[in-house]
């Protein structure tokens, strides 16, 4: 996958990098987040969980698409590859 940068900004205050990435992909649909996540994960040497993909919007007429990401230094987000977990029903009133 060819991913282009169009912006870097080192933010200091919340150690993150923020990227506005270009990424085309012709003859196939937008890809998911989670192949999204690994990728950049793969490209930028950070761990799947130091990937925050805030925004993934297709280009009107074009086969590429515009992702704004955040490549954390220590936080952890969740794998998007994986399942979430379901959520137990509240118990009303005992």
């Amino acid at each position: 996958m060819d991913i282009t940068t169009i912006e870097e900004k080192e933010n200091t205050l919340f150690h993150r990098k923020e990227l506005v990435l270009s990424i085309p992909h012709p003859d196939a649909a937008t890809p998911s987040l989670a192949l999204m996540q690994h990728a950049l994960a793969k490209q930028f040497h950070k761990t799947v969980e130091q990937v925050d993909i805030r925004s993934l919007t297709s280009q009107k007429g074009l086969a590429a698409s515009v992702a704004r990401v955040y490549l954390w230094e220590e936080k952890k987000v969740a794998d998007l590859a994986k399942p979430k977990e379901e959520k137990k029903p509240a118990q009303e009133g005992s």
